[in-house]
C-alpha cells in the first residue's frame, strides 16, 4: 500500500479540477500531442502552479495544490505537461499521478462539493462530464 495524500473529493471534470478517466486514457494514446517533460518550479496556496517546460515558465492552476506539491516533490520536481489535454503528470509507483490543469489567468469553474443533479445536459454543463455504470 502506498502512502499518498488522497485527492480532494470534488464533482467537477472541468480543466483544473478532477481529470476524467477517459481524458487520461485518450491522452496516453495521443501521439500527435505527446506529453513534454518539465520541472515544477512553484505551487502556491491559491492553486497557481508554475512549471518550466522547455525553458519557458507556464502558469497553470489546479484545485488541489497541496496534493500536487506533495506528490511532485517525491520526484524532485519531475513532471510532464500535455497542453492539448490540460494534464500534468508525475511518476508514481504504478505509472503516474495525473492532475488536470488550466491556464492560471483564465476564468475557471468553481469546485463542486456535491454531485450535480438534473438532466444529462445539465450535469455536463455544470460538472464538465460524468461517469455512470452500465446499469444506470
Amino acid at each position: 500500500m502506498h502512502d499518498e495524500p488522497k485527492p480532494l473529493l470534488r464533482y467537477s471534470y472541468h480543466r483544473g479540477h478532477t481529470p476524467h478517466w477517459i481524458q487520461a486514457l485518450r491522452s496516453g494514446d495521443d501521439t500527435e500531442h505527446p506529453a513534454v517533460p518539465g520541472r515544477l518550479v512553484e505551487v502556491q496556496d491559491d492553486g497557481t502552479v508554475i512549471v518550466d517546460i522547455e525553458g519557458a515558465a507556464q502558469l497553470l492552476w489546479n484545485h488541489d495544490p497541496a496534493r500536487l506539491a506533495a506528490l511532485v516533490e517525491r520526484n524532485r520536481g519531475q513532471v510532464t505537461f500535455q497542453s492539448r489535454w490540460g494534464l500534468l503528470r508525475t511518476p508514481s509507483p504504478d505509472g503516474s499521478f495525473v492532475f488536470s490543469v488550466c491556464e492560471a489567468d483564465v476564468p475557471r469553474r468553481r469546485c463542486l462539493l456535491q454531485q450535480p443533479t438534473g438532466s444529462v445536459s445539465d450535469i455536463v454543463e455544470n460538472a464538465g462530464g460524468f461517469t455512470m455504470s452500465s446499469v444506470e
